[in-house]
């Protein structure tokens, strides 16, 4: 390679040849593995990344000399800290975002380049010859940031989201998107350049107008678009507002109206609109965009999807936390919203997910605080919650959490929406069987917690709303 450095025959085949040295395959997961590190080590310390570094800038233009030049040089640094740092220093990241930007058409170089950038700043890698497993890693980021890695790979992330969609387009797609969600994390910098580059438009754009099949409702694993797309959003108040300027809102309302029978179009879009609002919460620091997602028909997508997948698998149970906490966005501290749910119907399929989901504290807590806002709104909605079977639902989360002391905010919660839905008027439309219950497992909570003012003062509360007027409740309460 060093002798010959002008024939792009010689530096191909000698690339290959190294790659077919170092490159193994475990034939029963599929990994790659390096094959004998002693002959890495002998290749690096001959110079091998310098001469193929070499190779790759005198024939940029090849796409085969490229294709095989990443892969010898992944193969080289696959689970090694020390490579890695050597190819760093060799100017083997600048050498790779240039064959990314100089064949965006090529897939085989894509692929092998998203081999090369796994290697080198991918974070979970097992480094066997290093107890630090980032420090070159993060480096290796910085150094592919300022490369232009991140304007080069979306630029092929649009180049091929522009043109029909070929499978082999789509390949090209996910092999990029995959690269982003490599260099984006932890980096704020390169997550700015993505914005700023296009990246949050186009793969808003991608996501929205993907058709989520039915059948594949039981993915549990996001394509790489939408992990891109959250990256890019997830604490950066520069792209989520780049996302919702360019429509975001509005196009996710509108992908969860036409893909309505689908649950993981509802996951995604939920998703992404948590990603949305993530840190920087624009609900909540712009009512602007809270009132565009409730004109736009969020609070009854929302509220639909709720309703529509009732089904009680893990994949539904993701779907029924994410649509409940978008929905409690929605409502904080927007009466608009607030009384759109509860025309919707968000009241009863709030405390029907309740029922359902006894055993998930996260879907239990946001769902607390839904009904709190909901029931806070007027009379009719307390009534509303009261006749949906909400009482029993809370009573019955009292007592799960009573006696543990690792769920205080749990028992809090529930208490706090018993006091308000048993307030005057409503409960008068609780059955004799239903005060027993509450009065029953309240005083148990208060028992178990004396402690704790938290859960002492709603309690307190929701007592005197439920023994007020009546004269067994002395009985129930216990003395």
């Amino acid at each position: 390679m060093v002798r010959h450095p002008e024939s792009a025959l010689v530096q191909r085949r000698a690339c290959g040849a190294l790659h077919h040295i170092f490159y193994s395959v475990n034939a029963n997961t599929g990994e790659f593995l390096r094959s004998i590190p002693q002959f890495v080590y002998r290749a690096s310390n001959a110079g091998a990344f310098e001469a193929i570094v070499a190779a790759m800038a005198r024939h940029s233009g090849n796409s085969v000399v490229q294709e095989l030049a990443c892969a010898a040089l992944a193969d080289m640094t696959l689970g090694s800290e020390k490579l890695v740092f050597r190819a760093g220093e060799a100017g083997v990241v600048k050498a790779v975002v240039a064959a990314v930007s100089g064949h965006v058409e090529s897939l085989d170089v894509q692929r092998q380049a998203h081999r090369l950038f796994f290697c080198l700043i991918n974070e979970t890698v097992e480094r066997k010859d290093s107890t630090s497993t980032t420090t070159n890693s993060l480096e290796n980021k910085v150094r592919a940031g300022n490369a232009g890695a991140v304007e080069a790979i979306v630029a092929v992330i649009c180049r091929h989201a522009c043109t029909p969609q070929s499978p082999r387009n789509i390949k090209v797609q996910e092999l990029a998107c995959s690269m982003l969600c490599m260099l984006v994390p932890c980096n704020a910098l390169n997550q700015t350049r993505a914005g700023t580059a296009g990246a949050v438009e186009t793969l808003l754009a991608l996501v929205t107008a993907t058709q989520w099949r039915v059948e594949n409702a039981d993915e549990h694993q996001e394509d790489d678009h939408v992990r891109a797309l959250f990256e890019l959003l997830k604490d950066s108040a520069e792209n989520q507002v780049r996302a919702a300027k360019a429509g975001a809102i509005e196009a996710l309302v509108l992908m969860m109206r036409m893909q309505a029978d689908s649950a993981k179009a509802q996951t995604v879009a939920c998703a992404v609109f948590l990603s949305l609002f993530r840190s920087n919460t624009l609900f909540q620091s712009n009512p602007e965009y809270q009132s565009r997602a409730g004109t736009a028909g969020a609070v009854e997508a929302v509220t639909a999807a709720l309703r529509e997948h009732p089904e009680s698998d893990r994949t539904f149970q993701d779907l029924e936390e994410g649509a409940c906490r978008v929905l409690y966005l929605l409502v904080l501290g927007n009466l608009a919203n607030q009384i759109l749910a509860a025309e919707e119907g968000a009241i009863e399929v709030v405390v029907a997910v309740m029922r359902r989901r006894e055993e998930c504290n996260n879907i239990q807590m946001i769902a607390y605080r839904i009904i709190h806002i909901l029931i806070n709104v007027n009379v009719k909605n307390k009534t509303r919650a009261v006749r949906a079977g909400a009482v029993d639902a809370v009573v019955s989360a009292i007592r799960r959490h009573t006696g543990n002391q690792q769920e205080m905010e749990e028992a809090d919660g529930a208490i706090t929406v018993l006091r308000h839905l048993t307030s005057s008027g409503v409960v008068d439309i609780m059955t004799q069987t239903q005060k027993a219950r509450a009065i029953t497992a309240v005083v148990a909570l208060m028992r178990a917690h004396l402690e704790i003012e938290g859960v002492q003062r709603p309690a307190c509360g929701a007592l005197r709303n439920l023994t007020s007027g009546f004269a067994e409740a002395k009985s129930w309460a216990g003395d």
